[in-house]
């Protein structure tokens, strides 16, 4: 199959030669891994400025909720930490990412990190969402772990779902 393809390109391109279908054959092979490098550069872009907005947004809505609150600091859930639902890794994890910034934007015993795959971390204290659901202010879910689909929330609280 590969043959007929590159026999069709020759014939259509009027190969005279061995070298010259040998040059057109190294430069269509790098065309071709240029533009799956230039793909995936653009990929991994959008995907970090899905992140840098996630994190705005973010901030966004606790100056939101302190400008109505007489700049009251709420207490937030950031829900999600790993790379994808239903796992526990968190390598290269956008919403880890987002984790940190908000813990150096937002007061950290103000601040509940919720992941219901792990039970610890070192740089967070992991709290379950049960025990915190009703003391927090704004829930931002961040992956979709089946254990936040369906949560209920105060009609007083907030809740922001990124998925």
């Amino acid at each position: 199959m590969k043959n007929i393809i590159f026999d069709n390109i020759k014939k259509i391109l009027n190969f005279n030669n061995l070298k010259t279908y040998l040059d057109f054959n190294i430069y269509f092979l790098i065309l071709i891994t240029g533009l799956f490098f230039l793909s995936n550069f653009i990929i991994r872009e959008v995907n970090n400025y899905k992140t840098v907005w996630c994190f705005e947004k973010i901030c966004e809505e606790i100056i939101q909720f302190e400008n109505n609150n007489n700049k009251y600091k709420p207490k937030i859930a950031v829900c999600g930490l790993a790379y994808k639902p239903h796992i526990d890794d968190l390598r290269e994890s956008s919403a880890l990412y987002i984790a940190k910034k908000i813990k150096e934007f937002h007061p950290v015993d103000l601040t509940y990190f919720i992941e219901p795959n792990i039970d610890n971390h070192m740089d967070f204290e992991i709290s379950r969402f049960d025990e915190i659901k009703d003391i927090v202010d704004i829930s931002f879910i961040l992956v979709a772990h089946d254990e936040f689909k369906e949560i209920e929330i105060n009609k007083s609280k907030r809740l922001v779902n990124f998925l």
